[in-house]
């Protein structure tokens, strides 16, 4: 007696497909979790940059706040909140300025999955204030 065979194909296929489809979503997750931490590294070091160029420490600092905020903007990062450290107690012609940017990202924003919550993601950067820099 044989018996009818039709429809398993679907069926075999449709198992089949929900578990890779759930590996492929999580591959995409990754990945734009790695390119937000890439960006936020990015504005870290361009805020670094900018507190560098400052002629006092109060001025690096603000200068990066600023240089921070316009680059998050522009990014279009999903960061619920975030936050900037700069640390200016090396900063003098040949020393160090240093920005810490916290990055609270939305995780719902970042995947295909319906996921929530946020993700804390944190960069620092160092830069060198040039030796021949006046400074104040």
């Amino acid at each position: 007696m044989k018996r009818d065979e039709r429809g398993s194909g679907t069926v075999e296929l449709v198992l089949i497909a929900m578990p890779v489809l759930a590996v492929m979503m999580l591959i995409v997750f990754g990945g734009r979790v790695a390119r937000a931490e890439g960006t936020l590294a990015g504005v870290a070091h361009y805020g670094a940059l900018q507190a560098a160029q400052a002629r006092s420490a109060g001025d690096a600092d603000s200068t990066a706040q600023a240089a921070v905020a316009a680059e998050l903007a522009a990014s279009g990062l999903p960061c619920d909140s975030t936050d900037v450290v700069v640390d200016t107690g090396d900063f003098r012609p040949g020393g160090t300025v240093a920005v810490q940017v916290t990055c609270h990202l939305r995780l719902s924003d970042l995947g295909p999955l319906p996921m929530s919550g946020t993700r804390a993601t944190v960069s620092r950067s160092v830069a060198v204030v040039d030796a021949f820099r006046g400074t104040s």
